[in-house]
């Protein structure tokens, strides 16, 4: 059988933690992989091992993607889940950062590489990262909710106010590497972002600053998120304008406001049929907002 795991290097690291996220299903508004990609892309982390693709996808639902210029293949690329490292900062552990997809086949022994990894670092603690599509509004702060694997973790989570879970129900592979992970003696946490369900066009980049503004304090981490937050702000803004001029989004917007501010008022309940128109026209607009920058870079 081929290995399905192989090793870019080797370092010494100390009782690094390991942060995880997948896209897919528990990826709403790519606020996980956005997470974990800021940590690689700010900390210079370094490629440390990845898992081969081939046993846990159907590449008729997951694709590879090519690079085909003027008649020439350029370049075929497959579905990737990349492991890598960072050093410690002062006073704070060493990270090993993973990115990848959940897969549709194998969990089972794609979670067995995963624990392989840990176990060869001596991994201290798994961050498991998702967001998900809420009743939230744009217009307030994005909720983060979490779980762990240990009750003695849970501290932590009223330390930093975040929501505990309360679910029954599918399953994204989070609570299966939850439960692999806490098996070979490794305690986890999972952070759960909140994106508003009627933007589903593009990244959402305040989910993601939130996970990050709950994720580093717990890893004694600090960065400078500035950038982040214009980032945020602008997509505020953006769908602020939209809102002034479709009184279809500001009813649910309203409504979804009160929900969240616990106002005791009749709250604007759209139909399925409007809902999903909603979600057309915030789509439609916010793509002509990218095609009009896009024009602009030109």
């Amino acid at each position: 059988m081929a290995p399905t795991l192989f090793f870019h290097r080797r370092p010494r690291l100390s009782r690094p933690s390991l942060l995880a996220a997948l896209s897919g299903w528990p990826n709403a508004g790519e606020a996980a992989t956005s997470t974990v990609r800021y940590l690689v892309r700010a900390l210079r982390a370094r490629r440390l091992a990845e898992i081969v693709p081939d046993l846990f996808y159907d590449f008729t639902s997951l694709r590879p993607t090519t690079n085909i210029t003027d008649g020439v293949l350029r370049e075929l690329k497959w579905p990737q889940n990349t492991f890598y490292y960072a050093r410690r900062q002062p006073e704070a552990a060493d990270l090993i950062l993973f990115l990848g997809a959940e897969p549709h086949l194998h969990w089972g022994s794609y979670l067995s590489e995963m624990t392989r990894v840990a176990r060869e670092f001596d991994v201290s603690r798994l961050y498991a990262l998702g967001s998900m599509y809420d009743r939230v509004p744009h217009t307030r702060e994005t909720r983060v909710s979490g779980l762990v694997s240990d009750e003695s973790l849970l501290p932590l989570l009223g330390e930093r106010g975040l929501l505990g879970t309360s679910y029954q129900g599918p399953s994204s592979i989070h609570t299966a590497m939850l439960t692999a992970f806490a098996r070979q003696g490794i305690p986890g946490i999972s952070l759960w972002a909140h994106a508003s369900f009627y933007v589903q066009v593009v990244a959402n980049p305040k989910a993601t600053l939130a996970l990050l503004s709950h994720l580093l304090p717990m890893l004694g981490y600090s960065l400078d998120l500035a950038n982040l937050d214009l980032a945020a702000q602008y997509f505020d803004q953006t769908l602020d304008r939209l809102v002034r001029h479709n009184a279809s989004l500001q009813r649910l917007v309203q409504g979804l406001e009160a929900e969240y501010d616990n106002v005791a008022q009749p709250q604007a309940e759209a139909s399925e049929e409007d809902t999903e128109q909603i979600i057309r026209d915030v789509e439609e607009y916010l793509r002509g907002q990218q095609r009009g920058e896009a024009a602009e870079g030109d």
